[in-house]
């Protein structure tokens, strides 16, 4: 009876920490500045994105699957598409993510005690809370690939167990649609081709390896002729192009910490297999796939605190096998529930933090518009062209395709003035500008009242 009541007790806490996640990603949904104008300039007039759309050869850029996700909408939606839907979409795909994780760490624990539960659910949240952060903004689509990540592994994990062809084929289809929508991504297909022959104990096993390491030569092919052959300057995706590999990695581990436990976890299980002679198992293709994609993420320089969230998940399982095998349960729990309770932490603070920009950004953009007629953006002219002036145009491009959404119209375009002449007007200011022309914002601060600041703006009426 008691374990019926701690059962019942772990599942409704569960139950209720999962919705408290799932909620947030819709509540108060609103467009943000910066990189939300590559979804409001298509999904939201309700326009389709296309395989060509993400692909840009002179930086090396390939990633034609990045956005497809959103054109499920489309038959749905009006041709003007809203933030709601759009984290209505995160919101499904949020919870197909965590059926496949869940099932995923239940098949490998089979919980058959309350203690059993709590270990699946512990595991399960690690995962969660580690990727949430990345459900509740719109610009980057690395949400999708978490689910497609969880959704092969499961299906991979399934397969090696039942020896089933639908297992197999759920997970070839999930690593196709994975490798391109971004261009490293090929590392995982590849090491899981590479570690599907070398686990291969049917010629059913050999075959799917074969599959997928032929996908991923299709991969490289596509990649060769249709953007690495006109490449003109690589596109750097952390725009940290200051960093070192050595300092991406070490940044890299401080936002990653269940890296801390893997990395370790890595070492010991390749001294078992080559010195060892310990059997190669499908938890260590997990952690050689969680390496190289980390790999792979250095020596592009990607930001740490966002490309790195798969080698999270891959590394998970092979964690809970290994550590349920070398360690007293009761240490491997605790050191769990210490990595759980961080990111529960850090979810927490990166909810309140979102909800607050949804707000602000909503308000403050809704104002604009409100005065449309009296914006002007304020942008001195130079005669040459760097970093400053390239960001100055593009976060007008951002703030104009935000209002242009609001104002249903397409073609607006903000206004701008290349001088001040105290015009009593609301002033739209850059912060590129005080780099680009020392002093040239000053009348306008000493004339103006600074009514907000807005991502890299700040907005003054003069009126």
């Amino acid at each position: 009876m008691r374990n019926k009541i701690l059962y019942g007790l772990l599942l409704i806490g569960g139950l209720g920490v999962f919705a408290i996640l799932a909620f947030y990603i819709v509540h108060n949904a609103a467009w943000m500045l910066g990189d939300d104008a590559i979804i409001m300039r298509k999904t939201g007039f309700g326009k389709p994105f296309y395989p060509t759309d993400n692909i840009f050869p002179e930086m090396g850029r390939f990633f034609p699957g990045a956005y497809l996700m959103y054109n499920v909408l489309l038959p749905f939606c009006s041709n003007h598409i809203g933030p709601y839907a759009i984290y209505i979409l995160h919101l499904i795909v949020f919870v197909l993510f965590s059926i496949c994780y869940l099932g995923l760490i239940w098949r490998i624990v089979k919980p058959k005690s309350v203690y059993d539960l709590f270990v699946v659910l512990l595991f399960t949240f690690l995962a969660l809370f580690r990727v949430h952060g990345n459900f509740i903004i719109c610009f980057s689509t690395l949400w999708f690939g978490f689910f497609l990540v969880a959704f092969f592994m499961y299906m991979y994990y399934c397969f090696l167990e039942t020896d089933k062809t639908i297992y197999a084929v759920g997970a070839i289809v999930a690593l196709i649609l994975y490798m391109y929508r971004l261009e490293s991504n090929f590392v995982l297909p590849l090491i899981v081709g590479i570690g599907t022959l070398l686990l291969a104990v049917s010629r059913k096993q050999m075959i799917v390896g074969g599959i997928i390491l032929l996908n991923v030569l299709v991969f490289f092919i596509c990649y060769y002729f249709i953007s690495y052959r006109h490449v003109i300057e690589f596109y750097d995706g952390s725009h940290g192009l200051d960093t070192t590999i050595w300092e991406t990695a070490i940044r890299t581990f401080r936002s990653q910490k269940v890296l801390w436990v893997a990395l370790p976890m890595l070492l010991y299980r390749l001294y078992c297999i080559f010195v060892r002679k310990n059997k190669f198992l499908v938890y260590d293709m997990f952690l050689l796939a969680a390496a190289a994609q980390c790999w792979a993420g250095w020596i592009l320089k990607l930001n740490w605190s966002m490309y790195y969230h798969e080698a999270t998940l891959l590394s998970i399982p092979a964690i809970l096998y290994y550590c349920r095998q070398l360690l007293p349960k009761y240490i491997y729990v605790a050191m769990v529930c210490g990595l759980t309770s961080l990111y529960a932490i850090k979810t927490l603070w990166a909810i309140e933090d979102n909800q607050e920009q949804r707000y602000l950004y909503k308000k403050h953009v809704t104002y604009l518009v409100n005065n449309v007629d009296d914006v002007l953006w304020f942008s001195p002219v130079v005669d040459y062209s760097n970093w400053d002036t390239m960001f100055r145009d593009l976060y007008k491009g951002y703030l104009q395709t935000y209002m242009s959404w609001i104002l249903n119209d397409m073609n607006y375009q903000i206004p701008v003035a290349e001088i001040y002449d105290k015009r009593k007007t609301i002033w739209i200011v850059p912060d590129g500008n005080e780099k680009l022309i020392p002093g040239v914002v000053e009348p306008i601060q000493k004339e103006g009242k600074l009514l907000f600041e807005l991502y890299y703006l700040k907005v003054f009426s003069t009126e």
